[in-house]
Parts: structure tokens; C-alpha cells; sequence
């Protein structure tokens, strides 16, 4: 009879090289509160504010990005207060629910970059201001030659898949891109 509530866990490769074997681990939860996730979080682990550290980016019910600190860098994570990322002067706002972000480093600036696909299959990217927590508008991510573009719910991740980085969106039809 409750309302659901979101929840995040993390899983432990206790495996071997080649034969990995996940071990489901005790709830994340934020140092002196739970976390508020709604119903359909984002989560995303990456260096974002110290290079080498591991902290959470996490997108709230109302479409804000969170930044959680590891504290020590720990396993399982101790998160720290959050603090949220902004757009002049205001909390930035994902254009969509259940917005999946994704970092990568696109301009070779060794930072890595917020992106996101719209329920339209458009992919942004959004880079950093003066600080991590400051961000710019987003843009639109292009692609060269004819490439198809992403039909609807595009979610995109980085990868190197011919020596370099390469965007790899898929869409609501099953299709990667």
C-alpha cells in the first residue's frame, strides 16, 4: 500500500577474470539520511570532482543532478551530503524523467563531460564551467557522415570501439547506433 520508493545497491565481482561472479551488497544509502532517488534513478559512478576518486552522479524525481562524494574513496561507498550541479545561478534541470546521464571526455581536455538522449533521439553533451559544479548549456551532439539518427528514448555510453572514442546511442526500437 506504500508509494514506491526507489533504491540503489551495488554488486561485488567476486569473481575471476573471465568468470565473474556478482554478490549483491547492503543498500547505498547517503551518510546521515536515505538517498532520494523516486522511483526510477540514474545513477552514474565516475571521477567527477577529484580525478581517481569514485563519486556518485545521481538524477532526483524533479530532474536534478546530484553530485555524492565517496567519502575515502570507500567500498562500499560512504556518500556525503550531495550537493546539487547548477546552470547560472539556478539548479540545472534534465529536459526529461528518468534522464540516463553518461560521462565521457569529448574535447580531449582530460574532464569528462555530461551526456544524455531525449525521448526525441537527440543526444547532448554538457560541459563544465568555472567549476564541476557549474555547467553550460547543453548542445547537441553531431555526427559525421549519414549516420541514422537515434528513433525516440535515445540513451547513449562511451566506448572505444576502432581505437578512439566512440558514442554509441541505442533507441526505443532495440537499435544501437
Amino acid at each position: 500500500g506504500a508509494p514506491p520508493r526507489g533504491r540503489l545497491f551495488w554488486l561485488k565481482n567476486v569473481g575471476r577474470p573471465g568468470a565473474p561472479e556478482f554478490v549483491l551488497q547492503p543498500e547505498i544509502e547517503g551518510d546521515t539520511h536515505p538517498l532520494d532517488v523516486g522511483i526510477h534513478p540514474a545513477p552514474l559512478a565516475v571521477a567527477w570532482e577529484r580525478p581517481g576518486g569514485l563519486e556518485l552522479l545521481l538524477t532526483d524525481r524533479r530532474g536534478l543532478i546530484h553530485v555524492h562524494r565517496n567519502f575515502g574513496d570507500q567500498r562500499p561507498p560512504v556518500l556525503m551530503e550531495p550537493r546539487t550541479l547548477t546552470r547560472d545561478g539556478a539548479q540545472f534541470v534534465l529536459p526529461e524523467e528518468r534522464t540516463v546521464l553518461a560521462a565521457a571526455d569529448l574535447d580531449g581536455d582530460r574532464r569528462d563531460e555530461l551526456l544524455f538522449g531525449t525521448a526525441d533521439g537527440r543526444v547532448f553533451a554538457v560541459h563544465t564551467g568555472s567549476s564541476r559544479l557549474f555547467l553550460k548549456n547543453p548542445h547537441p551532439v553531431l555526427h559525421e557522415g549519414a549516420a541514422p539518427r537515434p528513433r525516440g528514448h535515445a540513451v547513449v555510453t562511451p566506448g572505444d570501439l576502432h581505437g578512439g572514442l566512440a558514442l554509441v546511442p541505442g533507441d526505443a526500437t532495440g537499435r544501437l547506433h
